[in-house]
C-alpha cells in the first residue's frame, strides 16, 4: 500500500529546521497524555495529538533547530517507547481507519500556518491564513511503501 507522508524538514529560505513527530501504536494512559502536555510546554511547542488506527500521530506545528529535536525526540521515545525513527509522519488514512482529535495546542510556539491547515479539515477546525508566494516554511511530502494496514 501506497501512502501520503510528511518529512519532518522545514525549510526557509535559507535554513531547515526540525519538526517534531511521534507514532505511538497502543493506548495512552491519562498520566502520559498529561505528560506529553507538560513537554510540549516545557519546549514551547505547539501541537496536535490524534487517535490513529493503531495509536496516536503527535505532530509538532513549532520548528526547532536540529540539536533540540535530537533531545527531544529522545525523551519521547524514553517516555513512549515506540518503534519509530521520527523522519516521516503518515498523512494518508488507512482503510477503516478513523481519526479523532485529542489535543490542539497553538498557544505554545509558533505555528507554521501550512502545517495546520493540513489538518484543519479532517478535524473540523477553521484554516489559517496562508499563501504559498508569502510562506515562510515549504514542507516536503514524500509516498512511502507500508506492509501495515
Amino acid at each position: 500500500m501506497m501512502l501520503l507522508g510528511l518529512r519532518n524538514t522545514a525549510q526557509t529560505v535559507n535554513d531547515f529546521k526540525e519538526l517534531l513527530f511521534y507514532d505511538i501504536d497502543r493506548q495512552l494512559s491519562l498520566d502520559e497524555l498529561e505528560q506529553i502536555d507538560n513537554l510540549m510546554f516545557k519546549w514551547q511547542l505547539s501541537y496536535i495529538l490524534f487517535s490513529t488506527k493503531h495509536g496516536y500521530h503527535l505532530i509538532a506545528l513549532t520548528p526547532v533547530n536540529q540539536i533540540m529535536w535530537g533531545g527531544m525526540f529522545t525523551q519521547l521515545k524514553l517516555l513512549l517507547g515506540s518503534y519509530y525513527a521520527g523522519h516521516t509522519i503518515r498523512l494518508s488514512r488507512k482503510k477503516d481507519e478513523t481519526q479523532t482529535l485529542i489535543r490542539l495546542n497553538t498557544t505554545n510556539g509558533e505555528v507554521i500556518p501550512n502545517l495546520y491547515n493540513l489538518f484543519a479539515t479532517r478535524f473540523h477546525y477553521e484554516k489559517l491564513p496562508w499563501s504559498r508566494d508569502t510562506t515562510k516554511y515549504i514542507l516536503h511530502f514524500e509516498k512511502y511503501r507500508s506492509m501495515n494496514e
